[in-house]
């Protein structure tokens, strides 16, 4: 892979109005996302076959305390919801870890683009309620959050 390219890509994308850009060549595959990381990997095969959905690792729903504000984060598109950057990888999130507003909870792909599920709030997450190669639609529910004053995270 040239290193020079992937620069050029860099540089475009951070010029456009796109949060992300994907390359595809042969078996080469760069996915940019803004603010994000670099995935450098193989090209899935022609032939590949989704994984049945799955649950995170532990997405059992975590007390809230009685005073919580619970807020849900829903999907803005409808595809495959996937809970981790790439199989094999850690989830971005999981129930009871803190996060900030615009911090990434999963990636939905639709239409061969893959969608950043950003956190509309700052708090602790409750329950994770997509599954990771799970169908989702507009509007169903992905996160559930238990929203925390600046102060308190």
């Amino acid at each position: 892979m040239d290193i020079e390219f992937v620069r050029q890509l860099m540089r475009a994308l951070e010029e456009s109005a796109f949060g992300e850009l994907e390359f595809v060549d042969g078996d080469e595959r760069i996915r940019l996302v803004k603010g994000g990381q670099v995935a450098a990997r193989p090209a899935p095969a022609q032939a590949e076959t989704r994984p049945t959905p799955e649950r995170a690792l532990d997405s059992r729903p975590v007390p809230a305390s009685p005073d919580a504000s619970r807020r849900v984060v829903r999907a803005g598109v409808a595809g495959t919801f996937y809970t981790r950057p790439s199989p094999g990888e850690e989830p971005f999130v999981s129930p009871g870890q803190t996060v900030q507003e615009g911090d990434t909870l999963g990636i939905v792909e639709a239409m061969k683009m893959l969608n950043p599920v950003e956190s509309e709030f700052t708090g602790r997450i409750v329950e994770i309620k997509a599954a990771d190669g799970e169908s989702i639609g507009v509007g169903d529910e992905i996160v559930v959050i238990e929203e925390m004053k600046p102060a308190d995270v």
